[in-house]
């Protein structure tokens, strides 16, 4: 076998280990992922998560999902059994509990029952009220009820998957402000970094 054929074939044995590696990492960790969040988990470049995802991608084993995010359209990476369970667009996969701690000084967090109503008013804030706002609830483009406990003086309230997920809560930072008389605004910031 001359050299060159060799150097070609060693080459597709390495993509193809690269392709299953990819995959099977995709696989064990459910939720959708970028491309710079693969590279940074797995420690290899983004340009052989790149091609290692176009080749999954052609064979039909990945999809690409869009999600928003901080003004920004983020290209994230699912293997296609996820992708087809989630039927919502802008909604990460998986049933993560995200929960959002609202300072004591913010509220008073014994006027806070067991159940937070929950409004995503736009793409980067959502607002959290211990009774129903007829206004938010008019306005928003979703709302939901998330339950609410004390812990030490602060209000923590878990928020419903699908907020969570439109919002990427679990990989993005946001800002907590009290609104009106027992209401809250959340703000979110910036995507992060996996692992911060």
């Amino acid at each position: 076998m001359r050299l060159q054929a060799k150097t070609v074939e060693s080459r597709k044995e390495q993509a193809e280990g690269t392709d299953r590696k990819l995959l099977e990492f995709l696989v064990e960790n459910p939720g959708v992922l970028s491309l710079y969040d693969v590279a940074q988990m797995t420690g290899w470049s983004v340009g052989r998560v790149q091609k290692g995802a176009e080749r999954l991608l052609a064979k039909g084993l990945i999809a690409y999902r869009r999600v928003l995010s901080g003004g920004r359209t983020l290209k994230l990476l699912v293997p296609v059994e996820a992708s087809a369970k989630s039927e919502r667009p802008l909604v990460v996969s998986g049933s993560r509990c995200v929960e959002v701690r609202v300072p004591a000084g913010l509220v008073e967090a014994e006027a806070w029952g067991k159940q937070v109503c929950v409004y995503a008013l736009d793409r980067l804030s959502f607002g959290l009220s211990p009774v129903e706002d007829k206004m938010w609830r008019r306005t928003c483009l979703y709302s939901g009820k998330g339950s609410s406990r004390r812990e030490d003086r602060d209000a923590v309230v878990e928020v419903p998957e699908e907020i969570a997920g439109f919002y990427l809560l679990g990989m993005t930072d946001y800002v907590v402000s009290a609104y009106q008389t027992g209401k809250v605004l959340v703000t979110v910031e910036s995507t992060r970094r996996l692992g911060k």
